[in-house]
Order: structure tokens, then C-alpha cells, then sequence
């Protein structure tokens, strides 16, 4: 196997694992990368088909990103979702707020009103006393 034929298998465990898996390699259980590497490399696919582990290679690698890139998406989506049920909360805690002010001041109104209208009440009842 010269130089033009080899493969670089700078990749992570998981990756490599998928590899050897579509290259119908049995994986042993808790293979170290070094193993992987070895398992992958003294393969008759490696050997004979180099162009094919290049094409799984790029198909595993093009999953992988593909799939970080769902995730991503998904992570940016709850977070919107988690931005706008803290938005309907903060309104509802200010239309609360502003149900309490208006009741506040409907009642200030109110007992203003009630002042008002009590001393001109009392000069009319004392009127009406000494008149009567």
C-alpha cells in the first residue's frame, strides 16, 4: 500500500466505529481508537476499495455535520419558544400590574368623589335642618 492508496484516518472513536461498520467490519467492544484504526486499515475493503472507505468517510462526516446542524436548528427553536413563553408570562404579570393601577386608581377616584360629595351633602342636610 504506497502513499496514493492510504487513507488518512484522523477521526474521532465514534466516527471511526461507523466506518467500520459500513465496511462490515465487527467492531470488538471497547475497541480503543489505535484498535479502530488498525481494524479499519488491514481490512480487504481498505486494501482493494480505497475509493470506497473515501466515499464512506465523506458520507459518515456529511451525516455528522448534517446532524449537528438538525440539532442546532432544533436547540435555536426551543430556545425561541422558551423566549416567547417568558415574553406571554412577563405580559400577563404586566397586565396584572396594570388591572391593580387602575383598580388603585378607580378607587382613589372614587373615594375622592365620595369626599367631595359628603361636605356638600352635610352643608345641605344642616340647611335643611334650620329651615325646617
Amino acid at each position: 500500500m504506497g502513499l496514493v492508496m492510504s487513507v488518512k484516518l484522523n477521526l474521532k472513536k465514534d466516527e471511526l466505529i461507523a466506518i467500520a461498520e459500513e465496511m462490515g467490519l465487527t467492531v470488538p467492544d471497547k475497541a480503543k481508537v489505535v484498535d479502530l484504526k488498525a481494524l479499519i486499515e488491514s481490512s480487504d475493503v481498505y486494501r482493494d476499495d480505497i475509493e470506497l472507505v473515501r466515499n464512506l468517510i465523506d458520507n459518515i462526516l456529511e451525516e455528522k455535520r448534517e446532524k449537528l446542524e438538525r440539532e442546532k436548528l432544533e436547540s435555536e427553536r426551543d430556545k425561541r419558544e422558551c423566549e416567547l413563553e417568558l415574553e406571554k408570562i412577563r405580559l400577563a404579570q404586566f397586565e396584572k400590574q396594570l388591572e391593580i393601577e387602575n383598580a388603585t386608581r378607580d378607587l382613589a377616584n372614587t373615594s375622592q368623589a365620595t369626599e367631595i360629595v359628603e361636605p356638600g351633602s352635610l352643608t345641605d342636610n344642616l340647611e335643611s335642618l334650620i329651615k325646617g
